[in-house]
């Protein structure tokens, strides 16, 4: 999920319209100061009733070190963050130290095409505030993921054909759009330079109904929806790694779309999408939502087990490649896509949280300790997302986080009751 799909709904449908027919569809998925807790490490490591579990060697470019509380430990999970400490005046310091608090040794950032090109020409005023960030950010421990988002500005303009209620793909003009999409993502990735390493290209690349991503190169309508998200996805490699050799492509695909049977009726599923995508990613993601965006349970995560499968299975499209999960979380507020409510609770959250994360961590412990060659291993756990970002009942991405919106100065003041208990389940990343 991502804000600039609030923006893709109000480019689709300015109407109440749209928000109903989308609820009737989000209802097939169903299928039927520096605060800083000193004793959280302490609280993670005395849970009596945990089974004891071993920790997983975090990959390079993250983690932290001990210390004083910039450089406090921090797990490999990922927090997602969109733009905070970046673009929106925030003193980035805190935004790092919340994520840290949190358990989460990298952020996950949204680099928009839109923010960062200017009739077809860089922003290096704002493309600097990124570089900054991310100079901050390993200062402290803390490792970025930037997430490379095209936007409707992309065309320039030069739009020319939608689907019905914005729900079908958009034609554009190649010859203007790919220089400037590779263009971007050159820029980018010279300006974090050897500061980052792992790179999100386009979000939930298979989800047809929000089309968060616009999907800007999908220059053909063959149904599968797989032609321009490729040709994306190659020349942002290609890019990435003309500025810096040791990047890594991660492509994350919404596991909720095979819920739903018109995407079963015309797209691939989740996992054929990323076979299909292989060639030119190197992290296989999955963005996991069982007991909110999917009505299943928190502790479901066959599509995780799905996925070692396919990369463990030599001759298979994702053999050896490395995995993660990008996304996964729990709502504390009403949202347009659920048929009820009542569930929607800090005390559900937190009960997510203590469900779900021990299952993905015990499937990423056993993956891990069968990895061969150093293919297939598990690298992160992404929990969507740090902070609220408000909104109003038909807005579909605004309480998920573990901090209450407000000031990151006063996170510790913010907290759910499910932000100590992210951290400790976290920490059994490190």
């Amino acid at each position: 999920m991502n804000n600039l799909s609030n923006k893709a709904i109000k480019l689709i449908s300015p109407s109440i319209v749209f928000v109903v027919v989308s609820s009737l569809i989000f209802a097939v998925y169903s299928g039927s100061a520096y605060g800083f807790h000193e004793n959280r490490l302490i609280n993670s490591k005395s849970r009596a009733s945990a089974p004891v579990r071993n920790v997983i060697t975090p990959p390079p470019n993250g983690g932290g070190g001990v210390g004083n509380p910039q450089t406090a430990p921090a797990g490999f999970g990922v927090c997602s963050i969109h733009d905070a400490g970046i673009t929106d005046g925030t003193d980035p310091v805190y935004v790092l130290l919340a994520a840290k608090a949190a358990g989460c040794g990298y952020v996950r950032i949204d680099v928009a095409f839109n923010t960062i090109m200017k009739n077809g020409q860089v922003n290096q005023t704002v493309l600097s505030k990124f570089g900054n960030f991310a100079i901050t950010a390993t200062g402290m421990g803390v490792g970025v993921i930037p997430c490379l988002l095209p936007d409707g500005d992309i065309s320039y303009g030069h739009w020319y054909s939608c689907g019905w209620f914005g729900l079908g793909r958009c034609y554009q003009d190649a010859q203007v759009i790919e220089p400037a999409w590779q263009n971007f993502v050159t820029a980018v990735a010279r300006e974090f330079g050897p500061a980052v390493t792992y790179y999100q290209v386009l979000n939930e690349p298979n989800d047809f109904i929000s089309d968060q991503n616009y999907d800007p190169l999908n220059l053909i309508s063959p149904g599968l929806g797989l032609d321009g998200d490729l040709n994306a996805i190659t020349a942002a490699r290609q890019s990435l790694k003309s500025q810096n050799p040791t990047a890594l492509v991660i492509v994350n695909v919404n596991t909720a779309m095979d819920f739903n049977w018109v995407v079963a009726k015309a797209f691939p599923s989740w996992l054929a999408f990323l076979e299909a995508l292989s060639n030119s990613i190197d992290v296989a993601a999955i963005d996991n939502y069982p007991g909110s965006w999917v009505a299943t349970s928190s502790l479901d995560w066959s599509a995780l087990v799905q996925l070692f499968a396919a990369v463990d299975t030599p001759g298979n499209p994702l053999y050896n490649k490395q995995t993660a999960v990008m996304e996964t979380g729990y709502p504390t507020d009403c949202v347009a896509y659920l048929p009820s409510c009542n569930n929607l609770t800090n005390a559900a959250q937190q009960a997510y949280i203590l469900s779900a994360l021990p299952v993905i961590h015990t499937l990423a412990v056993v993956q891990n300790a069968a990895a061969h060659d150093g293919g297939g291993r598990f690298l992160f756990v992404g929990w969507y997302e740090l902070m609220d970002s408000g909104g109003s009942w038909a807005d579909f991405n605004g309480d998920w986080g573990v901090l209450r919106e407000g000031s990151w100065k006063k996170f510790s003041s913010l907290e759910k009751p499910g932000f100590n208990s992210l951290y400790q389940e976290m920490m059994l990343f490190q």
